[in-house]
């Protein structure tokens, strides 16, 4: 047979009442091709769609894509953007190269062919509303098969939309009478009112051929291949099976039903008794009751049509192949095998209901025939011929996406249920409340340092604030990467903070209520943003940060944690789907310039044993976004004592760092729960109290010298006088320039020390120490830097020297010379040089 290079070489189609080489079948309708071997119509579009699917067409831009299925486009361009169309579907403008694919007109053999791809892609297009949109906004139309197939198209999306009815109608009325023949084969079952009144009408209608296919006849015709040239049939065909509708012949096409008995025995055998009486007559109700590839064809494509119905197929499936559904339909459309798998590995761990048994996908997908939705996808990019994707079937798709029931939480009883399946449990919610004034005072007094750029907590300055605020830490500190984390979190959320005042610590529920609320909100903390947490993707831009999308992300995580339930613990896979299912991908990165860019450096595990650089792509979203975006920010809450936290080394099957066993150092969570404090914090409690003793502690600032002393036990207070003071017993600090300019960078450092010494330690405090204040104030800068001055060595001759002291023209540009040294503005760096070269001395 032909191969695609020689489309533009075809040979038309030919009648010849002969039996094809292929399928043994009678057929009148062959193809000649250049090598002079024949088949029948049916066999070669079966190749050549096969051909068309190995091709790859990963390197194509948009421009060759919309050239393919605009009118300059070759023939085999344009099929194979047809058949690899999802590549750019999210393109605004693709639906109406669709279109106009509809109404394609050549004179080659296979227009027909292009039509009826065009007229699939428009049915199975992801977002089939923009393909209706598109149509009903239509003024001018092509072809008649265009206008036939528009029809076809716009019923099958949306038959109760009053505007697609009003469409109908009016093409109904067409000059041409092969469109008024298929307007009435659409709408020839459909029972509402509009479309018997039409029906009627097209029943009486001037032209005979028109007539005749309202009485019958019509029914003969291909709906999705209309012709150029109708002949109408002068012996009617008697059919042995009723006529297929427009779902069960995509069925037919796309399913081979291979284990049809055990798939009609285990999932279907109970539908025909659910299914309307007055819809099917006896006798069709009898033979769906018959175990037949053809039941299982017509039983499903009622099925797919009826939620209930639907909802009673998956709930006979095995909890795998539901998971597997949910991955395949809402995370991304096909999967490598090994992906798919540990995918589902990773729900089974979490899910804490009886295991089931799995056997391996591959020998599943051709001996289980629960995997009856699923099929093969090949990578023809590689060398290998044995499958290496899965995927749920085409004529499946988009239909599944719509029916698919919600993902169960997995919500858990008790700890029992959990602590074999973590290393570690953190729940102690007083704790923050004990350290949140001393990590407050902490940034206050300007402990907290940061980097050059102001993007990364100094590991020294963490180490410290975890020492004097005594925080617990989520991990020990055997593995640099894991160290300190909590104190990270807690040191990054509460510098962004607006400035508070000492009252406001008085409740300190409230005053992280507060702070939580005015996140959410984006009134507060707009400098931390969620973009910072994926600190594993590089190329980032930060001119592509969005405030817009910010708020956004903020939103949803909010409208997430509201749905926790009380006290229980919840897997955190399950509720990052449920998330990324509901449309919260808490992707940060929302310019497609930007996202295509970005990468992270991976270990590439079976595949390969080196390094890796794998780009974001919409295939992994969930597992390299939103999944790390959920636990990091979980991390934080239960940090702030909102959530309880279940969770073990860190560990990720499916992406990874180059030589570590995580993609992010959060990967080791595995269950949250959200605690009395969080419920309170959402709005779910009016009031929470706290019972930490009263710190009683007074400070005393001397009057006749720089001394402070601190009478009782406050580790804020104390934290305070270790800042500003050497200490000199345990009771008495001595403030001292030294002591006091001690951790102090900048002016601005030094006027925040003075401020919060008025703030904390006292108001107005004694002449003394105004004095000392204002004395260190007077010193700040007392080297100055001088711009646009350069500093030479000169060269120990002695001619030159005596030129130097004694030249009248140098002696002006000469500002200081000193131990073979001299400075010179830099504005007359040349002019020096220049008087050198005069003098006899070159300077380059």
């Amino acid at each position: 047979m032909s191969d695609l290079y020689h489309f533009n070489m075809m040979q038309p189609w030919f009648i010849g009442h002969k039996k094809c080489p292929f399928c043994q079948d009678i057929a009148t309708h062959f193809i000649g091709n250049v090598s002079g071997e024949h088949a029948c119509r049916e066999c070669y579009q079966i190749y050549l769609e096969t051909q068309l699917i190995r091709a790859n067409i990963k390197d194509w831009a948009w421009e060759r894509f919309r050239l393919a299925l605009s009118s300059l486009g070759t023939m085999e361009d344009r099929l194979l953007a047809l058949i690899h169309y999802r590549r750019f579907q999210g393109v605004d403008s693709v639906p109406g190269f669709l279109i106009e694919n509809l109404g394609f007109e050549s004179s080659h053999p296979l227009s027909q062919y292009v039509r009826q791809k065009a007229y699939e892609v428009c049915v199975l297009f992801t977002g089939s509303q923009k393909i209706l949109e598109t149509i009903l906004a239509m003024t001018e139309y092509g072809s008649w098969q265009q206008k036939a197939n528009l029809v076809m198209v716009a019923y099958g999306i949306d038959p109760s939309d009053p505007k697609v009815k009003q469409f109908i109608t009016h093409i109904g009325n067409d000059p041409s009478p092969n469109v008024r023949i298929y307007v009435a084969d659409t709408i020839r079952k459909d029972k509402t009112a509009w479309a018997r009144k039409l029906f009627q009408k097209l029943q009486f209608d001037t032209n005979p051929l028109v007539r005749e296919a309202c009485g019958g006849a019509g029914k003969n015709y291909g709906r999705l291949n209309p012709q150029k040239k109708i002949t109408p049939k002068v012996t009617p065909i008697k059919k042995k099976t009723p006529s297929y509708s427009t779902n069960e012949i995509i069925l037919l096409r796309n399913f081979k039903f291979e284990l049809h008995e055990k798939i009609y025995d285990r999932f279907l055998s109970h539908i025909p008794a659910l299914l309307d009486k007055k819809k099917y007559s006896k006798s069709a109700l009898a033979a769906l009751k018959i175990n037949t590839k053809d039941s299982c064809v017509r039983l499903l494509a009622a099925a797919l049509k009826n939620r209930v119905l639907f909802h009673t197929i998956i709930e006979k499936l095995p909890k795998p192949v539901v998971w597997l559904l949910n991955i395949l339909a809402f995370e991304y459309e096909q999967y490598d095998f090994q992906i798919a798998e540990q995918k589902l590995l990773q729900i089974m761990e979490n899910d804490l209901s009886e295991p089931v048994p799995v056997m391996p996908l591959k020998k599943a997908m051709k001996e289980d025939p629960a995997y009856f939705m699923f099929k093969f996808s090949r990578n023809w990019s590689s060398y290998t011929d044995e499958p290496d994707c899965i995927a749920i079937n085409t004529s499946l798709y988009p239909v599944i996406r719509k029916l698919l029931p919600i993902l169960d939480f997995g919500s858990l009883v008790s700890y029992s249920d959990i602590k074999d399946k973590v290393e570690q449990i953190h729940g102690d919610n007083p704790a923050i409340f004990r350290q949140l004034p001393i990590i407050l005072s902490f940034i206050a007094q300007g402990n907290l340092k940061f980097n050059k750029k102001g993007t990364k907590i100094l590991a020294g300055s963490l180490k410290k604030m975890a020492m004097v605020c005594k925080i617990n830490e989520f991990y020990g500190t055997d593995v640099n990467e894991l160290s300190y984390l909590k104190t990270k979190l807690l040191g990054e959320f509460f510098s962004c903070i607006p400035p508070w005042k000492p009252e406001d610590l008085k409740d300190l529920p409230g005053f992280i209520k507060n702070m939580i609320s005015q996140y959410f909100s984006f009134t507060a903390l707009k400098s931390h943003r969620s973009r910072d947490i994926f600190g594993h993707i590089s190329r980032q831009i930060r001119d592509y940060d969005s405030n817009d999308q910010e708020k956004e992300i903020r939103e949803d995580f909010k409208e997430l944690l509201e749905q926790l339930p009380k006290n229980k613990w919840v897997s955190i896979f399950q509720l990052a789907r449920r998330a990324y299912y509901d449309g919260m991908d808490f992707n940060p990165f929302p310019e497609w310039h930007e996202f295509k860019k970005l990468y992270f450096t991976a270990d590439a595990g079976y595949r390969y044993s080196f390094q890796d650089k794998q780009h974001v792509c919409r295939s992994s979203v969930f597992d390299v976004l939103t999944l790390p975006f959920v636990k990091t920010m979980m991390f934080l809450l239960g940090a702030l004592g909102m959530v309880d936290l279940g969770y073990s080394t860190p560990e990720n099957t499916i992406y990874r760092k180059y030589d570590k066993s995580w993609l992010t150092v959060f990967d080791g969570l595995k269950y949250v729960r959200l605690t009395a404090f969080g419920a309170y914090v959402l709005g779910g409690k009016k009031s929470f109290l706290i019972d930490l003793p009263a710190q009683r502690a007074r400070i005393e600032v001397d009057e006749y010298k720089t001394m402070v002393s601190l009478f009782g036990d406050d580790p804020i207070k104390r934290m305070s006088l270790e800042a500003l003071g050497r200490e000199i017993n345990r009771s008495s600090f001595m403030v001292t320039y030294q002591s006091f300019l001690r951790d102090c960078h900048t002016s601005g450092d030094v006027k925040r020390k003075i401020k919060f010494f008025r703030d904390n330690i006292v108001k107005k405090p004694p002449p003394i120490w105004e004095g000392f204040f204002k004395e260190v104030l007077t010193r700040m800068e007392p080297l100055a830097p001088v711009q646009a001055m350069a500093v030479f060595r000169v060269k120990p001759d002695k001619a030159l020297l005596i030129l130097l002291t004694t030249d009248p023209v140098l002696k002006k540009m000469v500002i200081r010379a000193e131990n073979y040294h001299v400075v010179v503005r830099e504005a007359d760096v040349s002019k020096l040089k220049k008087r050198l070269v005069f003098l006899g001395f070159f300077a380059g």
